[in-house]
């Protein structure tokens, strides 16, 4: 390499620097190739097969006398070598003198900074820099295979690297020391070694020491995290988040702390931040480390725990990362530790030794779960701090601040209906609105225009899909006048959902929020008989509130297995949480049962589940309505923790004339003259059976081209009859007896 240097006062820039630094490797490495020319001289032999086989000049070489060969080599070219040695240090005070001045200018080199954050010395630079010489220049290839004599060989052993820097002929003594498990270059993973996995059987001379792209690149000032972390963690460069909003209070009230603890001890304390999802914690970590001029390093524990390599080597790698960029480390998705902790606890535990021995080190935790419950995964953590969720108030402000759009309805309606009714975090408000802006249409003056009920369907949309695992999402296609009930239970489930609509009003404006710490949510109990409108109720509010209506399957909850009841309801009320949907428990007596009277580990475990169910149930902010045919199986203190109890009674006749008169739509087929009076009389039966027999004659009808008459409808009435053990009597089917008789007599 020719010398650009030798004009200048000082480097412009860290690749200036790099370039000087790598002319002096060359000038080292041109003098090794002096010394081997001369070595080979003395043979005066060329042989085309060098390197592919053992000389038997090689081996005469290596039992003459040391001292002999040193001595020879001490004197062989002597002029050539004097001269490059003068060269080499002229260079050196060169390349000094620069980075003197280049430093009083401010100029950051990242040679020198790299040093500095890994605490290595000149030589080790110039080690470093001799490894990674092929990966900038090709040149240096051919170099290290003719000093190898092996043309395979195009980068540096440990010993040629102990030769060119220590001028040991056949030894790696000294070079050893820098190669040590315990020396920066190897702890903090700068230097590697290409050995194909078969460290323990290639000798250390032969092995050959490889450099990071990302350190290069870093050198190079260009910044990527290393290519081994790819799919596990990103490097970004922070920004400074926008906080105006008063639900911001809490992140700011964090950003301050941390701020002012790195102003004290200038460090970053081992931190863990809970929140639900889209709370914005990656913008409150983005805003700490842009005050503390800290790139981010965010990891996900998820890929981090189903890593399949060397992951103590990928800890290092990650740690090595976070000194070179200055980053703050932030470990997200924590909650996986949890979820996955039998499954992959043996490398939970390499993570956990890892945050201890870097509890001050700048390693920021996020997650949903309480710190409570993560403690006992990953150990104790100096600072925690815990986002709870917006309030209404908070959530309308939200929406203000972020709705950009249009709306049919008044503006201050609409963002009071959707702060009530959606539990939204700011990420998840932020979704909604960019869903809808994307699809909305332009109005005259090219401004957007979202409708009320797309803003609705909009919001489902965004809502958690988890429940999916273990619910079924119902349509609620009813509405207020499909129903037949009693007044007095109508106005109670009109009541409920005015519960829901003036909630910011009681909870907030009139201040019974600070009245409660638990119990806020809305726990609803149908009582009745089957068939009598308990799940049609529970579609019926879900609709009037726009709420989606998730029934939980049982059979997926339950398990047989200790503590997984309890797990999978816990993900059902976490994923409700943020899905904003009302939790329908039919059956609910078979979850929900009295505890007993302890007499072994079967009835323990039972009683915990029921305990667990009663804690979630009192923790929950949302709506849960439980349907049971049997209230008096449901344990006491369920019933305290309820806010409505509501019960079904089996229709009257009035009722049920009413039920039958619906029950058929406009478009089926039937005559005018369908005795629905005598029906609603004679068989005293619930609106859900009433439905089955409209449906099953319709089905008769059909399959005998006819139309849905009498006939068909007691046919109907006879089969429901059977399905519930009933007798059929003359004194209930009356006239048409008949219909039935013929046809148990066929």
């Amino acid at each position: 390499m020719k010398s650009l240097f030798k004009r200048k006062r000082y480097f412009e820039n860290s690749r200036e620097h790099l370039d000087a630094e790598l002319q002096l490797i060359e000038l080292l490495i041109k003098k090794q190739v002096l010394l081997m020319n001369e070595q080979n001289s003395r043979y005066n032999k060329f042989d085309e097969f060098s390197g592919m086989y053992i000389s038997e000049e090689e081996i005469n070489s290596y039992i003459e006398d040391n001292e002999k060969i040193l001595n020879h080599q001490k004197n062989a070219n002597n002029e050539k070598v004097n001269s490059i040695e003068d060269k080499i240090t002229r260079l050196r005070n060169q390349i000094d003198q620069l980075i003197d001045s280049s430093l009083k200018k401010e100029i950051n080199l990242r040679l020198i900074q790299f040093a500095e954050i890994f605490q290595i010395s000149r030589k080790e630079i110039e080690v470093l820099l001799c490894s990674m010489a092929p990966d900038i220049d090709m040149r240096f290839e051919r170099y290290f295979s003719y000093l190898q004599n092996d043309v395979s060989k195009k980068r540096p052993s440990v010993q040629l690297l102990g030769r060119i820097f220590f001028g040991e002929e056949r030894r790696t003594y000294q070079i050893r020391e820098f190669l040590d498990e315990n020396a920066p270059l190897i702890s903090h993973r700068l230097i590697t070694f290409n050995t194909n996995g078969m460290t323990d059987e290639v000798p250390l001379p032969l092995q050959q020491p490889r450099i990071s792209h990302s350190i290069i690149d870093f050198l190079l000032e260009i910044d990527h995290r290393d290519i081994t972390l790819k799919g596990i963690a990103e490097l970004d460069s922070p920004h400074l988040s926008n906080m105006d909003s008063s639900y911001y209070f809490h992140h700011k009230k964090i950003l301050k702390k941390i701020v002012h603890y790195y102003e004290v001890y200038n460090a970053v304390p081992l931190t863990y931040i809970s929140a639900l999802k889209g709370s914005e914690k990656s913008a409150l970590i983005d805003s700490i480390a842009y005050l503390l001029n800290k790139n981010v390093l965010t990891v996900k524990c998820s890929k981090l725990t189903g890593f399949d390599g060397d992951l103590p080597s990928l800890l290092n790698v990650i740690e090595r990362e976070r000194l070179l960029h200055s980053s703050i480390v932030h470990f997200s998705e924590v909650d996986s530790f949890i979820e996955d902790y039998e499954r992959v606890k043996d490398k939970i535990e390499l993570i956990k030794d890892y945050l201890k021995e870097k509890h001050v080190d700048g390693i920021v935790i996020s997650g949903t779960k309480q710190y409570e419950e993560i403690k006992g995964i990953i150990g104790p953590i100096p600072r925690h701090f815990h986002i709870p969720p917006p309030t209404i108030e908070e959530r309308g402000e939200l929406w203000k601040s972020f709705l950009k759009c249009a709306s049919s309805q008044d503006e201050g309606e609409l963002v009071n209906e959707l702060a009530t009714k959606f539990r939204f975090t700011p990420g998840q408000i932020k979704s909604v609105l960019h869903t809808a802006l994307l699809n909305s249409v332009s109005s005259s003056d090219n401004e957007k225009i979202v409708e009320l009920n797309d803003l609705y369907k909009y919001c489902r949309e965004v809502s958690n899909q988890g429940l999916l695992s273990y619910a079924q999402k119902i349509k609620s296609r009813y509405t207020w006048d499909d129903i037949i009930i009693p007044g007095d239970i109508l106005n109670q489930l009109k009541e409920i959902c005015n519960c829901v609509k003036n909630r910011k009003r009681v909870y907030e404006d009139w201040g019974f929020e600070t009245k409660f710490s638990l119990g806020k949510g809305l726990n609803i109990l149908f009582s009745g008989p089957s068939g009598t409108g308990k799940t049609m109720s529970a579609e019926i509010i879900a609709n009037d509130l726009s709420l989606d209506l998730y029934k939980i399957d049982l059979s997926r909850v339950v398990s047989k297995y200790i503590g997984e009841t309890e797990k999978n309801l816990s993900r059902i009320f976490h994923e409700a949480e943020t899905s904003n949907s009302i939790l329908f428990f039919d059956e609910s007596d078979a979850l929900f049962g009295k505890r007993t009277e302890v007499k072994d580990s079967h009835d323990r475990y039972a009683n915990i589940e029921i305990s667990f169910l009663l804690q979630k149930i009192e923790e929950y902010e949302g709506m849960v309505i439980l349907a049971t045919n049997l209230m008096k199986n449901l344990d006491s203190a369920f019933i305290r923790r309820l806010s409505y109890v509501v019960e079904f009674p089996i229709p009257d006749e009035k009722q049920r004339a009413l039920i039958w008169s619906k029950v058929f739509p406009q478009e089926t087929p039937k005559p005018d003259d369908l005795d629905f009076d005598f029906l609603s009389r004679r068989f005293k039966i619930a609106g859900g059976n009433i439905k089955n027999i409209a449906v099953n004659s319709a089905f008769l009808a059909a399959n005998n081209g006819d139309i849905v008459n009498m006939e068909k409808v007691v046919l109907a009435i006879k089969r429901e009859y059977q399905k519930m053990g009933k007798l059929c009597s003359k004194s209930d089917f009356g006239q048409y007896y008949r219909i039935v008789k013929n046809e148990l007599e066929q």
